[in-house]
Order: structure tokens, then sequence, then C-alpha cells
């Protein structure tokens, strides 16, 4: 898993700061932790996104391609361990299907996989939000769809809003659904 920036080092100065060996592993390691969180949340938002259908690990790393425009790159030798540590933490089912004479593992997300999925989307929410304000960067956050639990940060879909507790750490609801959600 890599980023579109180190994919283009070789476009840079070579007396660049970014071509220093020191610079540069700092940048790779940074970049690399940063990007294993979101590399797991992002396969379970596209597996998401399939429903009971699912998807097939080729045809997901092809989506994530496509998807992320090449912002980020996960290749398929690091796409199947994330797929088999989402499948081992029970946040994924997967199942054989024959296609041309071939097997494929399909892959869908499990009710715990949503509950997990929605939590962290909801912590990377707010991270961002917050971060924007001192990056000097503008977000804008679609909160007619999302209520972000203040407590945890549990992301709660619109059409569950009508719950009375968060879910994940069961802070009560009802003085943070003012605002009619769309």
């Amino acid at each position: 898993m890599t980023s579109r920036l180190l994919k283009q080092i070789k476009d840079f100065n070579p007396k660049a700061l970014i071509n220093s060996e020191k610079y540069r592993q700092y940048i790779e390691n940074s970049e690399s932790e940063i990007l294993r969180g979101i590399s797991k949340l992002i396969t379970l938002y596209t597996i998401k996104q399939k429903g009971e259908e699912g998807i097939y690990g080729y045809k997901l790393a092809q989506d994530l391609k496509k998807d992320l425009k090449n912002a980020l790159i996960i290749k398929e030798g690091t796409l199947y361990p994330i797929l088999r540590k989402l499948k081992a933490d029970g946040l994924l089912l997967s199942k054989k299907k024959e296609y041309n004479g071939r097997l494929r593992s399909y892959y869908k997300i499990t009710p715990d996989g949503i509950n997990i999925y929605n939590h962290l989307m909801g912590f990377l929410t707010n991270l961002i939000s917050s971060l924007s304000q001192i990056v000097d960067i503008n977000i804008e956050l679609n909160d007619e769809r999302y209520l972000i639990c203040p407590n945890c940060s549990n992301r709660i879909e619109s059409n569950k809003i009508s719950e009375e507790y968060c879910k994940a750490c069961g802070l009560n609801l009802d003085h943070f659904q003012k605002k009619e959600i769309k």
C-alpha cells in the first residue's frame, strides 16, 4: 500500500528534500502508519456498498483503484491479507462462487463489520473535522445523513436516528436529535 506521492518521486527534482534518504524514510513510515487504518476502513466501505451480493478480491482491488483515483494504491499483495484479517476478526464473511469454471471468494460485511465501520467512520469524521481547523482547510460534513455520537464518535445513519441510545457507547441521544435529519 503506497500513496500516490511516493509513486511519483521520480518526477521531483533530484535535489528536492523528499529525495534525501532520511526525509523520504520518515515520510514513507508516517504515510504507511496513516494508510494502514484507512485501507481497512475503505475496504469495509467498498464491501458494504455491494450489499448481499458481495464482491470478489480482484474486483475490489479494481474498484478501490478507480474510486481512489490512484491517491492510495492497495496492491493485491496487501489487499488479501487485509481481507483475511477482517474475516478473522468477524467483520467479513466470504463465500466461494464459481465463475467461468473458477472459484472466487466473494466478501460481504457482517453486522459487526457494519458497527465497526460506523464507529471508525465517525472517528475519522471527527478527526478530520478537528484537524481542518488546525491545518486551515475547509471540510463540509454531510451531517444531514448522519449523527456522530458526541461521546464516542460512532456514526449513526439517518434511518437509525430514531434509536434512543448510541449502539456503541449507550449515550442517550434524545438531546442530540434536535436537527431534523433528511
